[in-house]
């Protein structure tokens, strides 16, 4: 999890954040418009990272089970880009 959460946060790179992510990932809490699927997130994340380039993610909650994981995150920046997409944040 501290990968994740170095990845999100990194100034330089933030889309080594898919690369912890297999192939199989089926994603819950994304916006409709999106698939829930990997690539569906990368488009997802990319969005928002356009929209807010200096994004600030903090995990509030962290459960880990298994192979699966969930989790709640606060998410900080300033809104200086445009989105192409509707992104319900």
């Amino acid at each position: 999890m501290n990968q994740a959460f170095q990845d999100l946060n990194s100034k330089d790179n933030k889309s080594h954040y898919f690369d912890l992510h297999d192939e199989s990932l089926v994603t819950h809490g994304i916006p409709g418009n999106f698939p829930s699927n990997k690539e569906g997130m990368k488009m997802y994340y990319s969005e928002v990272w356009r929209a807010f380039p200096d994004a600030n993610y903090e995990f509030d909650h962290v459960v880990i089970q298994g192979n699966e994981a969930a989790f709640m995150f606060s998410l900080t920046g300033t809104h200086k880009g445009e989105s192409k997409q509707t992104l319900q944040l």
